[in-house]
């Protein structure tokens, strides 16, 4: 029984590149492979020797995922990966979605919840942590992640210039209305209890 569900998982391997099988496909001949890729994963969870390590090599060999998140995941950390190839960073739009539908900015999203604690589904592990800080992950609140990118542009003008006695209505090259910005912080500076921009000691 395992041979002829092999035998049909290694033609869908080749016609396909991967056993991502949807759970209930079926093959042209009648095989309930979809069943079958499922039934061999409970299979390894269990334990117990009823798949043997030699049978979980020769599936790993064509494609076999065993947890079928861990695919999912990847195939957005491309995406993602991607997006920070093209924009030097993972700043996506909320509502931003990639070329072939892919909902890169919900995704984004939901692994900032989830590494916050703050999102249903399983935690982040270190390793994926780690991935996504490689392509410019920041796992700050997306008003903290505005703060360091305009005192980026602040403090590019002050080594350019010297200073930060720039106009009111100055913005760079790139639109940041930095001019508004640095007298924002200095008002919150004098005015704690006024503004709604906090300033930390750091």
């Amino acid at each position: 029984a395992f041979e002829r569900g092999y035998a049909q998982a290694y033609l869908y391997y080749q016609k396909h590149g991967d056993l991502n099988v949807p759970a209930r496909y079926v093959t042209e001949d009648g095989f309930a492979l979809g069943r079958w890729i499922t039934n061999c994963r409970q299979q390894k969870t269990a334990g117990g020797g009823i798949l043997t390590p030699e049978r979980v090599r020769r599936l790993e060999e064509i494609g076999m995922v065993w947890k079928p998140f861990s695919l999912r995941w990847e195939q957005n950390y491309l995406v993602a990966a991607r997006y920070y190839a093209e924009k030097g960073n993972l700043e996506v739009p909320p509502e931003y979605v990639d070329g072939e539908g892919m909902a890169l900015g919900r995704w984004v999203a939901k692994q900032r919840a989830l590494y916050a604690g703050t999102a249903q589904g399983a935690a982040l592990s270190p390793e994926q942590i780690a991935r996504l800080e490689k392509i410019g992950m920041r796992w700050e609140s997306s008003a903290d992640r505005q703060w360091v990118k305009n005192y980026g542009a602040a403090r590019q003008y002050y080594l350019q210039h010297g200073n930060l006695k720039l106009p009111a209505a100055y913005k760079t090259p790139d639109g940041i209305a930095l001019g508004k910005w640095v007298r924002r912080q200095q008002y919150a500076l004098a005015n704690p209890q006024k503004s709604n921009c906090r300033l930390t000691p750091e």
